[in-house]
């Protein structure tokens, strides 16, 4: 995926520096992402919420896998939060992709005042399928509260699903 050029979706956003809502993390832990995508993965949320942080932007992970292979943990840099963080990272579920759970979890965190302005970010290697309803409880998100969905994926295909979810891909 490296040698892939990056493509632009047409949909560009600028937010103050400082000023952009929360961000809700979804982090594919499944049985394919083991090996080297797993810890790129791990490596790119860490930079991810460090750089929240840095920006004050609350942050909550999701790590999925399969149907009910959910776990979460908001975030804070304090040094406990980080070793929570670390240890958090530490673990894997090593099963098949559903993106489902982690779905409905991260809409029904955009439905509490606090995280309604969030950007979802979903790190995954695009080897999963969405039930046909998956995506309305996001799409209500995105009309009532301006959720953007961006989906970095660690493969050389980002697969139909991903392309669907999200609304900007890299």
């Amino acid at each position: 995926w490296f040698e892939e050029p990056a493509r632009q979706t047409g949909r560009s956003e600028m937010r103050p520096f400082g000023k952009a809502g929360p961000l809700i993390v979804c982090l594919d832990t499944s049985g394919s992402m083991q090996g080297k995508r797993e810890t790129l993965s791990k490596a790119l949320v860490l930079e991810c919420l460090r750089q929240a942080h840095r920006q004050k932007r609350p942050c909550y992970l999701y790590a999925f896998s399969g149907q009910g292979d959910l776990q979460e943990l908001e975030l804070d840099l304090s040094p406990d939060g980080l070793k929570r963080l670390l240890a958090f990272l530490r673990n894997s579920f090593s099963g098949a992709t559903c993106l489902e759970d982690a779905l409905v979890a991260s809409a029904a965190k955009l439905r509490q005042d606090a995280w309604q302005n969030a950007d979802l970010l979903i790190v995954t290697d695009g080897e999963l399928s969405l039930p046909e309803d998956a995506e309305t409880p996001l799409n209500l998100a995105r009309q009532e509260h301006g959720v953007r969905v961006v989906g970095v994926v660690l493969a050389a295909d980002a697969g139909d699903a991903m392309e669907q979810l999200c609304d900007e891909l890299f």
